[in-house]
């Protein structure tokens, strides 16, 4: 069994531009660094954390790509808290089969929070919105912890 290690560090966002920050990991981010892993059957891939947060739906995409690698290549994935695991980096941490942690780890968690601009129809629809996503992000909580 190999062990392979991945860091994600710095804000999670949409989007990035090469060489633009160092401190912000995408949905792309993730592809390039599995792509370049070349894994076999029961290798353990550890997923290091150290992230304020950031855009709710890229970290929905990098756990469900997470579970998706995990299973198509048959590998035991580990999520570790390497520094801070705030907002949606605690959605990744939870893709983990195993987590690792220690006391001195706490996990920020809080309902959804917005950045956003517009008229007050964009924000009367957002204000509909807030509570559905912190809805999406509790409910996967209880799935993953049982509690």
């Amino acid at each position: 069994m190999t062990i392979h290690n991945i860091s994600i560090t710095g804000d999670i966002v949409p989007f990035s531009y090469e060489n633009w920050s160092e401190n912000e990991y995408s949905i792309k981010s993730l592809q390039n660094d599995l792509n370049a892993l070349v894994v076999a059957e029961n290798d353990e891939v550890i997923i290091g954390i150290n992230t304020f947060g950031g855009d709710v739906e890229t970290g929905f995409s990098i756990y469900n790509l997470l579970l998706r690698y995990k299973n198509e290549n048959k590998i035991q994935l580990t999520t570790r808290v390497d520094g801070y695991c705030a907002s949606i980096g605690v959605v990744i941490l939870l893709a983990g089969d195993k987590r690792i942690g220690n006391q001195y780890v706490t996990p920020f968690v809080h309902n959804a929070w917005p950045c956003a601009d517009g008229d007050a129809l964009d924000f009367k629809k957002l204000a509909e919105e807030l509570p559905k996503t912190t809805n999406k992000i509790a409910t996967l909580y209880a799935h993953r912890t049982r509690i």
